[in-house]
């Protein structure tokens, strides 16, 4: 029996071990399915020539996986090339998966550079490797024409003192000359100085001042001239102050320049850049005529020696501040009353104005005094001054109590590395009268000690809000323009097509410049043979014809003019098939021509009139044929989703629009007074009740009747849909103790003007005074309103959010036509999502989609019944009031289905209840 149990268990086993590897087989199988190749890494490099210190991209690129962890960077040798990451990138190239992470990097040292085999981790477990690539590092020229140094104003100083720092680059070649420049200042991006800015006024006010590229990033430097050993040299200027924040001696790291020159002979004249505008190249490549040079210069290591500051004698709140300094304080007035602000305005001089980048005055919340006196609304700001050798800042405090004689005086601690001893710069206190406030709440007096009174103004939320009584108020009131919506959604579009017009010969010729060349080799064609055309001389034309035809097909086959043959030509045209042979028969006779010239005894005598008209005839002929080389790289792409889903919305609010103003200019029955007469009649009335309730609250309830049914008249009657007019109404009803038909008004004028803050509060005044009161808002709706923040913001608000945020997604794909990058591509797909989000909350906000209530019981009382019929049972205990808010979901006779805002159902008689 033990046997056969045991037997059992062993055949569970292996069924139950079967049945898991068939599984795991079939959950493994489309995996493998999925990709047949195993994953495979290369290392792609930008360039192929390679120079100590010029930067090249270097990208790691796997494909067969987006599943990747970078590589091990250890084992390179970081003193021949230094790496720094860009970026990494997931690939999705014709349905297989890749994955590209870019470095950007620099060699050190001249000779081979061999980057070693990089292993990388891909599907979490998986390793695979680059081949090892070896770089030739040259070592561009040294060249005593180019010369850089770096100077310190001094040579040993104390952590935190301000020291000058003078990069100077001397040319002996002109400036205009060079392409390129990139110049590196390593102690400018070090962590042991701190960069201050800079004492001497505005820089581009200078004289000879320029742009310079230095460290990634634009300083102005300033251009002279001067003689060196008898030797005539451009010289580069720029001056920063630093200071150590570290004690010990500091050696700087040599600065580096690294500039291709191109001599002025190899230029046209109208081809050499504009002094400065050559600081504004950042590549380094060969022109397409002409030599160039690359010219490496490096600077000097000067040393600087940092002293601690001395802990003898240091006083109180010393901050680190280095330098000789006094102060002075005002304030912009001296009488005042407890609560009111006072601007202090403290300025800081010094005989050297080198120590004013690090000057700043002391904390407010630290000086004990202020704080117990004084309410801090602001912290130091800097103010505009005047003097050089001087800066301001200023500040807001309240005082507290009308006990404050004064503002306290101020102190500024500070080490003076001239006299090596500390000092403190101080300003005398300011007197200032502080008289009690006005006014004092209980509040105010409860929460006091008897001597603090403060006056809190807290909004009060009774009552409402007086009528609009402009002409204004019976015309539709929108805090933006209709037109200004269509320019949002139509004009950008537009505009970024347009755009891609203009750029579209620029951008091809950034992607692929060869394809750019193809593209527009006929109309350059066309230009040449223009001049050809007007060359009188046989032998001069015949030279401008061969020229033309020979840079047509350099340009469409990517090589050279003189580098290619008549017979690589044919055999080009031949093999394309669909060209008539007359038209490359036309081209070989130009070949033929040329080859004649040159080197035949008796050279054959061309018809060039003929060839004049024939020859642009078969070039385009034959161009139509080749086509141009298309460009590999994906364009950005323009999602038209956010569009069609504006237009969208547009259309909802055109119709809305045009609702209203069918509503505006349908005819009723004439009436002998006018519109503005019925209004201001109504708001007369109105007045002359407000004046009146105190004493006979009988005669103005009916003038208040009165006015309501004017302000009805002009709704109803003649048509007049406006915000204002409609919250009139409401206020008139309200004074008539009307709540449920003042709320129906409120909401209407809301629908029509959801920004109008009078009517927001006058709602909220209403729906208070209401005797039915519901549950709140249940856990749903308060998390709905969580994830949707964005939709309960105010209507213009959204609105112009949303401008905001089109134009943003316009602006990014009209930059991604010339530049591809992660941030970009997640700036426009943030863009378009918000978009979308904020085009779909305005258009839920004018449908009325976000409304759970459409109606309002305008009776006094309704009973509410389980049917349309008064046979049913009553639907609750007691009946419901004037004022509640409810949705209508049926009509049936004389009664509607409504649902209140709590979610429960009921029947109400027709009469009792209105729509919004």
């Amino acid at each position: 029996m033990r046997t056969i149990h045991t037997k059992q268990k062993i055949w569970k086993s292996a069924s139950l071990f079967i049945a898991v590897a068939v599984l795991a087989m079939g959950l493994a199988a489309p995996a493998r399915g999925a990709s047949d190749r195993p994953p495979t890494a290369a290392l792609v490099v930008d360039t192929q020539s390679f120079f100590v210190g010029k930067s090249f991209t270097m990208t790691v690129l796997v494909k067969g996986s987006d599943i990747v962890e970078p590589p091990d960077l250890s084992g390179l040798d970081n003193s021949s090339l230094a790496l720094n990451l860009i970026d990494e990138t997931a690939l999705n190239e014709n349905g297989e998966k890749g994955y590209a992470i870019r470095y950007k990097a620099i060699p050190m040292k001249p000779g081979a550079a061999t980057i070693p085999p990089l292993k990388l981790l891909v599907n979490g477990g998986l390793v695979i490797s680059t081949a090892p690539k070896t770089l030739d590092v040259r070592m561009p020229e040294m060249s005593s024409k180019v010369r850089l140094s770096v100077e310190l104003a001094k040579r040993r100083c104390y952590v935190g003192e301000p020291v000058v720092l003078n990069v100077i680059w001397r040319s002996a070649l002109p400036l205009n000359g060079f392409r390129a420049v990139r110049l590196d200042v390593p102690a400018l991006r070090s962590d042991k100085f701190g960069i201050r800015s800079d004492y001497t006024g505005d820089p581009l006010r200078r004289r000879g001042a320029t742009s310079l590229p230095v460290s990634n990033m634009r300083i102005i430097a300033a251009v002279s001239k001067a003689v060196v050993n008898g030797v005539q040299y451009n010289v580069v200027r720029f001056k920063k102050i630093i200071a150590p924040k570290i004690p010990g001696k500091i050696v700087l790291d040599p600065a580096t320049l690294l500039c291709s020159y191109i001599p002025l002979k190899n230029f046209r004249r109208r081809n050499i850049p504009k002094y400065p505008a050559f600081f504004n190249n950042n590549f380094f490549k060969q022109p397409e005529t002409g030599k160039y040079n690359i010219f490496f210069a490096k600077s000097e290591r000067p040393a600087l020696q940092v002293d601690p500051l001395p802990a003898d004698g240091k006083p109180a709140h010393f901050d680190g501040l280095v330098g000789e300094f006094s102060i002075s304080t005002k304030v912009d007035r001296t009488a005042v009353n407890v609560g009111d602000p006072i601007t202090v305005t403290m300025t800081i001089h010094s005989p050297n104005p080198l120590f004013l980048g690090g000057a700043y005055p002391p904390e407010l919340a630290d000086i004990q005094v202020v704080k117990n006196n004084f309410n801090i609304t602001e912290p130091w700001f800097h103010a505009d001054t005047k003097e050089p050798d001087s800066i301001a800042f200023t500040a807001t405090i309240i005082p507290k109590h009308d006990a404050i004689k004064a503002v306290p005086a101020f102190d500024l601690p500070y080490f003076n590395p001239d006299t090596k001893s500390y000092g403190v710069a101080s300003a005398p206190p300011i007197p200032i009268t502080v008289e009690p406030a006005e006014m004092v709440t209980v509040s105010d007096v409860e929460t006091s000690d008897g001597k603090t009174l403060k006056n809190i103004v807290i909004p009060n939320r009774e009552g409402i809000r007086g009528n609009d009584v402009s002409p204004t108020a019976l015309s539709r009131h929108r805090e933006i323009p209709w037109e200004w919506i269509f320019a949002i959604v139509l004009a950008q579009p537009a505009l970024f097509l347009l755009f891609l017009a203009a750029t579209a010969k620029m951008r091809l010729a950034r992607r692929d410049p060869a394809a750019a060349r193809s593209k527009y080799a006929l109309a350059n064609f066309r230009g040449a043979m223009a001049e050809a055309r007007r060359e009188r001389d046989s032998e001069a034309a015949l030279s401008a014809i061969e020229k033309a035809v020979r840079q047509y097909f350099a340009d469409k086959f990517d090589t050279l003019p003189f580098a290619h043959t008549k017979d690589e030509v044919v055999s080009v045209l031949e093999n394309a098939g669909g060209i008539d042979e007359r038209h490359i028969e036309t081209v070989v006779l130009v070949y033929n021509l040329a080859y004649s010239r040159r080197f035949a005894e008796s050279p054959i005598e061309p018809d060039i009139k003929t060839l004049k008209r024939t020859l642009p005839k078969a070039v385009s002929a034959i161009d139509a044929e080749l086509g141009w080389k298309k460009v590999l790289r994906k364009r950005p792409a323009i999602s038209a989703l956010p569009l069609f889903a504006i237009l969208a919305a547009t259309v909802l609010f055109t119709n809305d629009t045009a609702s209203a103003t069918s509503a505006d200019s349908a005819v009723f029955q004439p009436a002998s007074r006018t519109d503005a007469e019925i209004f201001a009649h109504a708001n007369q009335l109105f007045d002359k009740a407000n004046k009146m309730a105190l004493e006979n609250p009988g005669q103005a309830g009916e003038l208040y009747s009165q006015s309501a049914l004017e302000f009805q008249f002009l709704t109803r009657s003649r048509g007049i849909r406006a915000p204002s007019l409609l919250m009139d109404l409401g206020n008139a009803y309200m004074m008539t103790s009307d709540t449920g038909r003042a709320i129906l008004a409120y909401r209407r004028a809301l629908k029509l003007d959801p920004s109008n803050s009078a009517v927001k509060d006058n709602l909220e005044y209403a729906r208070s005074l209401v005797m039915d009161k519901l549950p709140k808002r249940s856990l749903i709706d308060s998390i709905v309103a969580t994830v949707f923040f964005w939709h309960y913001l105010p209507y213009d608000v959204r609105l112009a959010c949303f401008a905001a945020i089109y134009a943003a997604f316009w602006l990014t794909l009209a930059v991604m036509a010339f530049r591809q990058s992660r941030k970009l591509r997640w700036t426009r797909n943030a863009a378009l999502l918000l978009s979308l989000a904020f085009t779909a909350s305005l258009i839920v906000s004018e449908t009325g989609l976000d409304a759970k209530t459409n109606a309002v019981i305008v009776a006094e009382k309704a009973l509410a019944r389980k049917g349309p019929s008064n046979i049913y049972a009553v639907a609750f205990t007691t009946p419901l009031h004037s004022g509640t808010e409810c949705r209508v979901l049926e009509k049936k006779d004389d009664w509607a289905r409504v649902k209140l805002a709590n979610g429960d159902e009921c029947w109400l008689p027709l009469n009792s209840v209105e729509e919004i």
